[in-house]
């Protein structure tokens, strides 16, 4: 009879951003499969860290931040809310580094 050890993965670990006052809650590994990106590379991403709040602050647009962030857990571009302006929907996707897909 042969035993096989099976293989028990640990938990992603979880990152804290914090947008202008709202928290977001993601994935380590959700964002750096995005590595080009601003949360996606560590050394850029530790420019925001805030001890203070355990988390990484941007005080950035929050209804654009939501689609931001559909993209690093789709790998999918979205269509910025229908209150956000193409022009500010842009220039957060650029301050983030997302690529265009």
């Amino acid at each position: 009879k042969q035993w096989y050890q099976r293989r028990v993965r640990a938990p992603p670990t979880l990152c804290k951003i914090n947008v202008a006052g709202k928290e977001y809650i993601t994935t380590y590994e959700c964002l750096e499969s995005y590595p080009s990106t601003l949360l996606g590379d560590p050394a850029q991403r530790q420019q925001f860290y805030r001890a203070d709040m355990d988390a990484y602050f941007f005080n950035r647009s929050r209804a654009c931040f939501e689609t931001i962030l559909a993209f690093y857990q789709t790998g999918r571009d979205h269509d910025p809310p229908d209150h956000v302006s193409l022009d500010l929907y842009d220039d957060e996707r650029a301050f983030f580094k997302l690529p265009t897909i």
